[in-house]
């Protein structure tokens, strides 16, 4: 599975994108294409924070990031998975939606897959796993009816 927790310029809003890759592992093709479509959908550049998976740091991916111009790629700090905030997500399907549930199939785990993702794709959750990580990611901007922000 790919999956990418994404944060508005305005961080106002943030949504869950995910895709489903079975029987196999994560390429850095497949990552590259999950970020054309995350690119298409959003239509603004990206700021992609990653972790150490090396096929995040492969030089096609970087290559084409280069090409394209408009993704940034950056990394978080070796084996900190309480800074990734799709680990967030994912570990709220498996102790929650998940819970005491099993899959008889891969058809069957990937509907528990699926709701585990819709169920974890709440405003109110996404903000609070970004905010969990405890990274400088805003929220709140200056309202319009004071742009400088001062009090």
């Amino acid at each position: 599975m790919i999956g990418s927790l994404t944060i508005s310029p305005r961080r106002r809003r943030c949504g869950l994108y995910c895709e489903f890759l079975r029987g196999r592992g994560v390429t850095q093709e497949d990552l590259i294409a999950h970020l054309r479509r995350l690119r298409k959908t959003l239509g603004c550049p990206l700021v992609v924070v990653l972790d150490n998976l090396n096929v995040h740091k492969g030089q096609r991916l970087r290559g084409w990031c280069e090409r394209v111009k408009d993704v940034r790629l950056e990394y978080l700090p070796a084996y900190a998975p309480e800074l990734n905030a799709v680990e967030a997500a994912w570990g709220h399907g498996k102790c929650v939606t998940a819970a005491g549930r099993t899959a008889d199939d891969a058809d069957e785990l990937e509907a528990l897959a699926r709701e585990a993702i819709a169920a974890a794709g709440q405003q109110r959750l996404l903000r609070g796993f970004v905010r969990g990580t405890r990274l400088p990611f805003q929220f709140d901007l200056p309202s319009r009816r004071n742009p400088s922000g001062a009090q």
